[in-house]
């Protein structure tokens, strides 16, 4: 239900993890999920960001994502996107 579950066949643990600093695209549409993690940390070049489809409630961790072009939060239950200000 949380991101790093996407990403956990990849690393052990995310903390420890370097970041992805070539992965630009990142498609993650209709799997169920409910958290924005800590493991958006792990993608500093990611111009595009697919998390359509989701369960997410609340905008959470995007502030490491530097490079975000594009960003597909569509079908989710948010409410506001007031944390977009960064």
């Amino acid at each position: 239900d949380a991101l790093r579950h996407v990403f956990a066949d990849r690393i052990a643990e995310i903390r420890k993890c370097p970041p992805w600093n070539r992965l630009t695209t990142v498609s993650c549409p209709c799997n169920g999920l409910v958290l924005m993690d800590e493991s958006l940390h792990l993608l500093p070049a990611a111009e595009t960001l697919d998390l359509s489809r989701n369960r997410f409630a609340k905008i959470d961790n995007l502030s490491g994502c530097t490079k975000l072009r594009y960003l597909d939060l569509g079908f989710n239950h948010l409410r506001t996107i007031s944390s977009l200000t960064e």
